[in-house]
């Protein structure tokens, strides 16, 4: 055998135990995957369920008003009434992606929300015991986001 031979046949062996490793990790991913249930493997026992908010139409103002209370530069595209905190808000969403929310009973711009505000939807949408440890304020959006607007 050729010296070249002999380191072919070295780093071919070196690659196959490598690449085995790999796709031996890959398949007990899977099967661990398998096993659990998805609700699990998504979380979703973390999230707490809201509390229901009645929404009288009396005492919501129109959705011309909250397009209104946010001055939007671009043109808006959709309006949804929705609950959010324990109040009815409007969710006022823009040709460019950007969203406003709007108290649906005062008009009052919600968005941007504070760092105390997001402190208090992390723990209200969350069932789990931990605490949060901080909050860090995104002027420009990290790539997990996917929205526009900070974050």
């Amino acid at each position: 055998m050729t010296s070249f031979l002999r380191w072919t046949i070295r780093i071919h062996k070196w690659i196959a135990l490598i690449v085995g490793i790999q796709i031996i990790l890959w398949v007990a991913g899977g099967v661990v995957m398998t096993v659990l249930s998805i609700e699990s493997v998504r979380g979703e026992h973390n999230i707490a369920q809201p509390a229901p908010v009645a929404i009288l139409p009396a005492e919501l103002i129109s959705p011309e008003r909250a397009v209104e209370a946010i001055n939007p530069d671009g043109i808006v595209t959709e309006i949804h009434l929705q609950a959010w905190q324990g109040r009815p808000v409007f969710n006022v969403l823009r040709a460019d992606g950007a969203s406003s929310l709007v108290d649906a009973r005062t008009a009052e711009v919600i968005t941007p929300i504070t760092r105390d505000t997001a402190i208090a939807v992390a723990s209200s949408d969350y069932a789990g015991e931990p605490e949060i440890e901080a909050v860090e304020y995104f002027e420009e959006p990290t790539w997990e986001y996917r929205r526009a607007g900070p974050a």
